[in-house]
């Protein structure tokens, strides 16, 4: 992960926030997560998209574009209390870490971990930087068919979102964003 200007990203699993897929037919199949062999560890489950929403189905779970950083704008704009919904679950979590995750990594895990970095300060080149650790030659070869780059795409979604107005609109608290703030950075002396 990225650093911010005032810290580090704290690291350590004591939750697991899964952010669930698409029913079977919607392009991941068959996907259940598993219960941890832990009983101390917490699984929490916040869906981030609506996939009964047709036009969205129709643009984007239909297509080959969903598993790209295109539909992110787009996601952005539907399911702002989705989203802030996911963070308000992580920031409320008991004390230690908190992993989040999606199937492959990209898509919902990667709208959840743009929004995390952007809130504590993680500059959009760091935060481009992590996403593309998850390498995905296929992401590239359609979006290059689109006229465009992950890194063009993942620029212009930053530059079009102020991460604490969006969050404060979708339903949490200044507390809330103040909890993730704190439990994600580790402040250096």
């Amino acid at each position: 992960m990225g650093r911010s200007r005032s810290g580090r990203l704290a690291l350590s699993t004591r939750h697991r926030l899964n952010l669930p897929p698409p029913p079977p037919g919607l392009g991941e199949r068959d996907f259940s997560p598993a219960v941890p062999p832990y009983s101390d560890i917490q699984v929490i489950s916040v869906e981030i998209e609506d996939v009964t929403d047709k036009e969205f189905v129709e643009k984007w779970a239909s297509s080959e574009l969903w598993c790209t950083p295109l539909y992110y704008s787009d996601a952005l704009t539907r399911w702002q209390a989705r989203h802030a919904a996911a963070l308000q679950a992580i920031a409320q979590a008991r004390p230690g870490g908190v992993l989040f995750h999606c199937k492959r990594g990209h898509d919902r895990t990667g709208i959840i971990g743009l929004l995390l970095l952007s809130l504590v300060g993680v500059t959009p080149e760091d935060t481009l930087t992590d996403y593309e650790l998850s390498i995905d030659p296929e992401r590239e070869e359609i979006l290059a068919k689109h006229g465009t780059t992950t890194r063009d795409v993942i620029l212009k979604t930053i530059s079009q979102l102020n991460t604490e107005d969006y969050l404060l609109s979708g339903g949490m608290t200044r507390n809330d964003i103040t909890a993730l703030r704190t439990r994600l950075l580790i402040t250096e002396n």
